[in-house]
């Protein structure tokens, strides 16, 4: 599945969800002001790498947003550690992405939900 594909099929917005890739984002503090405008209204951020995800937590809690990420491997730890809430994904996620993460989720579990049109509340006293 794509990104885009689960965003809708979870209903992560009413509309086309606005999905950016890794590969076509470059370093925020490089960053123009029109072209920091279009990360800060994208829904989506697929195949970031853990750098990329660690300066995006950064720049949305910059801008005032709560900021939940998912990662599954010890390059994600930071991130995952900076986030308001991180998420741990999967049964392979390694030891230190779990221990990293306020909350672990299992991918499949993720998928059921979503198919049955479950929503989340996740609070965290971090």
């Amino acid at each position: 599945m794509t990104a885009k594909t689960i965003a809708k099929a979870v209903r992560l917005t009413d509309s086309d969800p606005i999905v950016l890739e890794g590969r076509n984002l470059r370093s925020i503090s490089r960053m123009s002001a029109a072209e920091l405008n279009r990360v800060f209204k994208a829904d989506v951020f697929a195949r970031v790498s853990p750098a990329q995800k660690l300066e995006l937590v950064a720049a949305f809690q910059k801008h005032g947003e709560i900021v939940a990420m998912t990662g599954d491997g010890v390059n994600d730890a930071p991130a995952l550690k900076q986030a308001d809430i991180g998420v741990a994904m999967g049964l392979r996620g390694t030891q230190v992405a779990r221990e990293a993460a306020a909350m672990m989720r299992s991918v499949r579990l993720l998928r059921r939900s979503a198919r049955a049109g479950s929503s989340f509340a996740i609070s965290s006293d971090l």
